[in-house]
């Protein structure tokens, strides 16, 4: 596998987080126009979603910030990290940057109150992120950190702390 600089992998990471912070939810909230969802936002959903987005960034932030310290790379496969983390939130989940965002993202739909985004994020994002860990993401771990990762895998969920 090819690997790029950290400078390179700090560019895409940005790219990505405006990419799925930014374009995509405005472009879906554009869409709820289109499919005629209702436009009007309660103060309970900005409230509520400006939690989510708070505490599902920062866990998100949190990840990354251990990925380029501790892990001394980035989330993005092309410059993945050279050593193991099980510190942080890593020690409670093996994925708590894709729940983090999951969560932020939720929080983004609820404060764009976008049904589109509610639904992209529900049926694309979180099914075509679990397909990537599970079919190379763990697979990927296991070959670069050998027995290290088995064991970690066996004592720490998926998921749900």
């Amino acid at each position: 596998m090819k690997t790029y600089s950290l400078k390179k992998g700090i560019l895409i990471m940005f790219v990505f987080g405006i990419t799925v912070f930014l374009v995509i939810p405005f472009t879906c909230a554009k869409l709820d126009g289109l499919f005629r969802f209702p436009a009007t936002i309660a103060p309970v959903d900005f409230l509520l979603g400006t939690v989510l987005l708070v505490i599902g960034g920062a866990v998100a932030v949190w990840c990354i910030i251990l990925f380029l310290t501790i892990g001394k790379g980035t989330p993005i496969p092309l410059f993945p990290p050279k050593r193991f983390i099980v510190r942080g939130p890593y020690k409670y989940t093996r994925n708590p940057m894709a729940l983090g965002t999951w969560i932020a993202l939720i929080g983004e739909a609820l404060i764009l109150h976008s049904l589109t985004f509610l639904f992209f994020i529900v049926f694309v994002i979180i099914p075509a992120v679990t397909l990537f860990i599970i079919k190379y993401e763990e697979p990927d771990l296991e070959k670069r950190f050998g027995g290290e990762y088995l064991e970690y895998k066996k004592k720490v969920p998926r998921w749900i702390p």
